[in-house]
């Protein structure tokens, strides 16, 4: 008895100390987090914002048509001028909330967001991956229009809930800084410009063979883990990752869903290697 007694107060103890540890993490996260940020949200309460009803983002523009070659970021140039913190203070005081155009809202936050990823690596520069600033990219907060937001929060709550309907295919011009994302643009994106880019870049990142892989001889479909990462959003507008890729191959390279022999599966491996213009691909 005193046995069961004792094994039924250690559960006991576990069952109140485990829920006990995962509230104090919690709390020290959020503390470090606001003591990280505390200058950004003193800035922000600081800032004022403008509405505009459009904007252009005419400096970042500048910047990615100077140092986006070949889908690689001379992020080494970029570090060595002064456009990209210019570009980042002038958007402490824009807000896009007057913005009418729902495209043009998309591609604000797109632009705001791949524009931090650049922020985050020049600060870290030189790094090999992306991977090695990874936890700043949820962490570390910007001031715009007012607010603070960081990378992870703009994809989360600015991004992700606008990529409906025609608008899905924009997650390929969102670029997470690794050269397994879809690759960063060489020009601001814009509402008049978004179906294009989206098409050009959808198509770019299916085409290469590390992203999709179609072997007709061996019924195998491997797809990156990037559309792993978004089989919901594939899932809700196409029914899959794999009936979305299917349409987007050339016709003489697609494969029969309905076959029962096809598999359909995700790679293993993500190339988390930097997008740098100036590093050899592994």
């Amino acid at each position: 008895m005193k046995n069961l007694q004792g094994f039924q107060a250690k559960v006991f103890t576990k069952r109140n100390v485990i829920p006990l540890f995962l509230m104090i993490a919690g709390f020290l996260f959020i503390a470090l987090e606001f003591t990280t940020n505390l200058g950004s949200y003193f800035k922000a309460i600081l800032t004022p914002a403008s509405q505009p009803l459009s904007y252009a983002f005419t400096t970042y523009d500048q910047i990615l048509k100077a140092s986006v070659k070949n889908d690689l970021v001379d992020y080494r140039q970029i570090a060595s001028s002064t456009e990209l913190d210019r570009q980042l203070a002038e958007l402490e005081h824009i807000s896009p909330n007057k913005i009418v155009n729902p495209k043009e809202q998309l591609t604000f936050w797109i632009n705001t967001y791949n524009l931090l990823i650049i922020k985050n690596v020049v600060d870290h520069y030189p790094v090999s991956s992306i991977m090695k600033i990874g936890r700043e990219l949820s962490m570390r907060k910007f001031v715009i229009g007012g607010h603070t937001y960081s990378a992870s929060d703009i994809m989360d709550n600015q991004i992700k809930p606008r990529l409906v309907g025609e608008n899905t295919q924009a997650i390929f011009c969102v670029c997470g800084g690794a050269r397994g994302f879809p690759p960063l643009i060489n020009h601001v994106i814009s509402a008049q410009s978004l179906i294009e880019d989206m098409k050009n870049n959808t198509e770019k990142f299916v085409a290469n063979q590390d992203n999709v892989l179609v072997n007709v001889d061996t019924n195998k479909f491997s797809l990156s883990p990037f559309f792993k990462w978004y089989e919901g959003l594939f899932e809700r507008e196409y029914g899959s990752p794999f009936v979305f890729v299917n349409a987007v191959l050339a016709p003489n390279e697609r494969v029969d869903l309905h076959n029962p022999a096809v598999q359909q599966s995700y790679m293993i491996n993500f190339n988390w290697q930097l997008n740098d213009l100036n590093q050899k691909g592994e």
